[in-house]
């Protein structure tokens, strides 16, 4: 094998418009320089890039190159996930590695819907009227929209093609409305301004609206009808002398909202001498002149929420524009809850890596504390090392979308070793049946510049390598204490165990006898005159 390669991650994930790098680490195992080819296969061409597609590598070096993944953020850029092969071919030796990864591409969403005609109407012959609504999907992932249509007075019926649309991603769809005037007056009209809305099943905040205007039109007769032309004659003839009143059109961006999305309010007036006045349930939220315009409203509670609004010039009012908003509750978010939080061990030792075990629910983000490293929230370990002396604690953040916080804390010490180590510390033996003498041995490394041998509060200093012959009479117990030069130490215990002399019996005098049986009482020891039994005489 003259070279190898491995990849600096098999599983990658990128958002579509976005570029993110992929490392590919190559040695050259060979005895000479060597040129290694690079290409990319099972992916679209149009979404890697390859700045150096032919590297030169010196004989045993080791070196890194990148590609780049740029998938363009449009609809043929499908959220999923894409195998890829990495090649990279000797031209040399003629070898050739392949490498195996994915392409995760993220999903984004847009939609758009359209309504043909805006405005339509229903008169004498007809009391309905069909539009075409144009449904877009622009983002990269499927969707199954959900429409639905209404007017803020209830004026008309309303019934789809289909109301459920499945789409993917770049496909459009025609789907047919038909609207139904409830009541028609015979003299005179009204305009209805309705809203329809797409709404994403799978993505409920994915929604797009259009509006449109139907015009339901009197019933009318003959002898009406000339009563009519002569009412508009002079109508027409009053109107001509009369000033013209303001022109006025209102829109809002969506007839459905959640509490805390803003509302996108829109008008164009005739003139810019026109000052428009725009109301938010009962309470007026703009006023100025101007030609074409907008504004925002955020509706902070649920219900249904009256947007009205009107223009005013030389005294002249329009007409008043009505639309009635649908506000729902956002989705509950819980808060963020740290189930477990622990060490194997709270004393840590400066410079070696330890484990923080961790498990948290209902959160989007953790944070460790006080190193302000960001936690995977679907793991539940991590490695890490203990850099700071002055650590005290470590605290685990854990938050949600709505921003709701959790956290949890530990006590830790952070110790820094001794550079002094005890190689050996022995005594010989460790255990004597009677008062003896004990061999101290001990053997320290090349960075103690002080040894210290204790034993029964006594404490002398000795040589990094040496031993000791010690007298005992008693149980005792020595310690090694080794210093490095910033006077840390590290020490070892060692415990000699003298045993006690078994008792003696005194010698017995002529004619004394020893009673060794129980005559009555609880019996006595020889020697023992506290006993209620048989005694023994002591000598003096």
């Amino acid at each position: 094998m003259s070279f190898s390669a491995r990849l600096g991650s098999d599983d990658l994930t990128v958002e579509a418009g976005a570029t993110t790098p992929l490392s590919i680490e190559i040695t050259n195992k060979g005895e000479a320089s060597a040129q290694f080819e690079i290409t990319i296969e099972g992916i679209d061409p149009e979404w890697t890039a390859i700045p150096v597609p032919l590297v030169t590598i010196a004989a045993g070096e080791t070196q890194v190159e990148k590609i780049f993944f740029k998938p363009a953020r449009r609809a043929e850029s499908a959220a999923g996930s894409y195998p890829f092969l990495l090649k990279l071919r000797s031209f040399e030796s003629n070898e050739t590695r392949t490498l195996q990864g994915a392409l995760q591409i993220k999903p984004y969403h847009q939609i758009n819907l359209d309504i043909e005609p805006k405005k339509g109407f229903v008169g004498t012959l007809r009391n309905e009227n069909d539009f075409d609504l144009t449904l877009i999907n622009l983002g990269n992932s499927k969707h199954t929209f959900k429409v639905f249509a209404g007017d803020p007075e209830d004026s008309c019926l309303y019934e789809f093609e289909s109301d459920q649309v499945d789409l993917g991603p770049g496909q459009e769809k025609n789907i047919g409305l038909n609207i139904v005037a409830k009541k028609r007056k015979f003299l005179s009209g009204k305009l209805v301004g309705f809203g329809v809305t797409a709404r994403s099943n799978e993505q409920p905040s994915v929604i797009a609206t259009a509006q449109g205007q139907l015009e339901i039109k009197p019933f009318i007769n003959v002898a009406t009808l000339i009563a009519v032309l002569l009412i508009l004659f002079v109508g027409a003839l009053w109107f001509a002398l009369i000033p013209k009143p303001p022109a006025f059109n209102l829109s809002v961006s969506r007839s459905q909202a959640l509490v805390g999305q803003p509302l996108t309010i829109s008008w164009t007036p005739a003139t810019s001498k026109e000052n428009v006045v725009i109301y938010a349930q009962d309470g007026q939220i703009y006023s100025s002149s101007g030609a074409a315009g907008m504004t925002t409203f955020t509706p902070v509670a649920p219900g249904s929420v009256q947007i009205r609004g009107y223009a005013v010039v030389d005294g002249k009012r329009s007409a008043e524009e009505t639309f009635m908003i649908t506000v729902q509750s956002p989705p509950v978010v819980l808060p963020p809850k740290i189930l477990e939080f622990r060490l194997d061990s709270n004393t840590l030792t400066f410079g070696q890596p330890f484990t923080i075990h961790y498990k948290v629910e209902n959160a989007t983000k953790l944070m460790l504390l006080p190193v302000g490293k960001a936690l995977d929230p679907t793991l539940d370990e991590i490695q890490i090392t203990a850099d700071n002396l002055q650590t005290k604690s470590y605290t685990l953040v854990a938050s949600n979308a709505n921003g709701q916080i959790d956290k949890l804390k530990i006590p830790v010490k952070v110790t820094q070793p001794s550079q002094a180590k005890i190689i050996a510390f022995t005594a010989d033996p460790t255990q004597l049946s009677l008062p003896g003498s004990v061999n101290i041995s001990w053997q320290v490394n090349d960075k103690a510049v002080r040894v210290e041998l204790s034993s029964n509060g006594l404490t002398q200093v000795e040589q990094p390598s040496g031993s000791v012959v010690v007298n005992l009479a008693k149980t005792s117990t020595f310690t090694l204490t080794a210093y490095d030069e910033e006077g840390l130490t590290s020490s070892k215990t060692i415990k000699v165990v003298v045993k006690p002399p078994p008792p003696v019996n005194p010698p017995l005098q002529p004619g004394q006898q020893t009673t060794t049986g129980d005559s009555g009482g609880s019996g006595g020891a020889v020697g023992d005159s506290s006993g209620s039994g048989a005694t023994g005489t002591t000598p003096p």
